[in-house]
């Protein structure tokens, strides 16, 4: 259980309304950094940065985006469909199919791939299963579908490795071995696929983010420095924990939930920072442990924040619009934000860990 310790630290709680028992995971990594200081961070840009905001701020684009502001403001976000609890041991990453009515949902704790009609909610089918051999689960968690190569790939946080599928469900190969060089990981999260097969990762105990192409091949990695010492090469993370990473439909950027940080990063698909937003609070456009992050067609962002129990919707500049849902275990409440997903009618699904369910707004 070495690395389930490396993982997760668990501490039980009594809830004296149902009268049980629970268990509330907190994430951390045994050689990880102290949580930074964000109590005074607002916004970060990069150099280039500003102008990457103010991109949304012209004349030619102001009005589109406040139109879609307002959709997202008088949307009721009561929940059209919840999954329940039946089948759904601790869901976690979930992924809209680009082949399918589908919607694609990672139950961790039964060592599977759920699939669900997205317009009914009907369970439909599932693929995988536990052990060592590969194409099987340890601790399944992130999700992402690849248009381009007709796969489905799955994180493994116990694994240390994507595991790549067929459409049909059929394992094809593996990406990866636990270490930290480039092309390993430790307990990766959250996975993203560009519409040109580029392949995302949040390598959450090695604080980084790595690119891979569409073949599986390392490409580069994001959010890391090299530092020379000497006649050592030491290197140097932004990221306390990244957990959640999404791209915008066009490829150009690359949003990243940093979970340790209380942050929401936005990276160009090369890897330059434009620009940061957030800092640890409970008010609006502020963040507790944000665990997820996805975009809608027009670039939108979607905060899973978990640790206040709310989804947060800010327009592709960072600024905050509206947030939804409360911390507790009735319908349009929160427990854990583990997974987020929209759909091309802006339609929101998320995936509540300690609820055990899926509900779609």
């Amino acid at each position: 259980m070495s690395d389930a310790s490396s993982s997760f630290h668990s501490k039980v709680l009594f809830d004296p309304q149902s009268f049980t028992l629970d268990t509330e995971i907190e994430e951390f990594c045994t050689e990880g950094k102290e949580e930074s200081d964000t109590s005074s961070v607002v916004l970060h840009p990069a150099p280039s940065g500003e102008e990457a905001r103010n991109e949304y701020s012209n004349p030619n684009q102001k009005d589109w985006v406040e139109t879609h502001s307002r959709l997202y403001r008088s949307k009721s976000f009561v929940p059209k469909v919840n999954l329940g609890t039946n089948q759904l041991q601790r869901p976690s990453g979930i992924a809209v199919s680009p082949w399918s009515d589908e919607v694609f949902v990672v139950i961790m704790d039964n060592h599977r791939v759920a699939v669900f009609d997205i317009n009914t909610g009907k369970y439909l089918r599932f693929f995988g299963r536990r052990g060592h051999k590969p194409g099987e689960f340890l601790c399944p968690f992130g999700v992402a579908l690849s248009q381009t190569e007709q796969t489905i790939l799955v994180t493994d946080k116990w694994k240390h490795c994507i595991h790549v599928f067929r459409k049909d469900g059929k394992f094809q190969k593996q990406i990866g071995i636990k270490g930290r060089s480039s092309g390993h990981f430790r307990s990766p999260e959250s996975i993203a696929v560009d519409q040109y097969g580029t392949i995302y990762v949040c390598d959450t105990c090695n604080d980084r983010i790595q690119v891979f192409d569409k073949e599986g091949a390392f490409v580069r990695e994001m959010g890391v420095k090299s530092l020379t010492e000497g006649d050592s090469v030491r290197q140097r993370s932004m990221f306390h924990q990244p957990t959640g990473i999404a791209v915008t439909p066009d490829g150009q950027r690359v949003v990243v939930s940093d979970f340790g940080n209380h942050r929401i990063h936005v990276f160009s698909s090369d890897g330059d920072l434009l620009f940061t937003f957030g800092q640890k609070g409970t008010q609006r456009g502020q963040f507790i442990h944000p665990e997820c992050v996805a975009v809608d067609k027009k670039g939108f962002v979607f905060v899973g924040d978990s640790g206040n129990g709310r989804v947060q919707i800010c327009r592709p500049d960072g600024r905050f619009i509206r947030s939804f849902g409360s911390k507790g275990s009735h319908s349009g409440q929160f427990s854990w934000i583990s997974g987020i997903a929209v759909t091309d009618n802006y339609d929101i699904i998320v995936t509540d860990f300690k609820n055990h369910c899926v509900q779609i707004f």
